[in-house]
């Protein structure tokens, strides 16, 4: 699973980045599934590459990208550990 921790475009990455930071094993809950991951930053090309698929996806992110003005934002996966 891919996240991004685009904090709609702000100028701070959100709180929860942090978090995954700081303790990277976490509990997922969406689509009426829950599971446990371990989050990690994906960075470089991988994370470049990711960047524009969720672009693809989402593109309010092409805005957010903007608007973050020269804050990268962090792309996260997470693997489940079940």
């Amino acid at each position: 699973m891919i996240v991004v921790a685009s904090n709609y475009g702000g100028s701070r990455h959100p709180a929860w980045y942090y978090n995954v930071l700081a303790n990277p094993g976490v509990t997922i809950s969406a689509g009426g599934y829950t599971g446990t991951f371990v989050g990690q930053e994906v960075m470089g090309a991988e994370r470049d590459r990711l960047w524009n698929v969720a672009k693809a996806f989402i593109p309010p992110y092409a805005e957010y990208e903007r608007l973050a003005g020269g804050r990268t934002i962090p792309v996260l996966a997470f693997t489940e550990t079940d």
